[in-house]
């Protein structure tokens, strides 16, 4: 796997400074980036977790799960 290159900020949004939702959404970005092989992140102004397609009781769950982290 790819050594990712972090900013200090992506570490401190890995160690929770940003909240538990942040943390986790970063989590899987970093994975799937290092499974990709990509050599840094790029900087993203906003994002959008994508709930809205009906596939079952456990996609609104996560939704909501990921709302309440957020909310604290």
């Amino acid at each position: 796997m790819a050594d990712l290159a972090l900013s200090e900020e992506d570490e401190a949004m890995l160690d929770g400074a940003a909240g538990p939702a942040a943390q986790l959404c970063l989590r899987m970005v970093v994975a799937l980036a290092r499974v990709r092989g990509a050599p840094r992140l790029l900087r993203v102004a906003s994002a959008h977790v994508d709930g809205c397609l009906y596939h079952g009781r456990a996609g609104l769950d996560f939704v909501e799960w990921l709302g309440g982290l957020a909310d604290g």
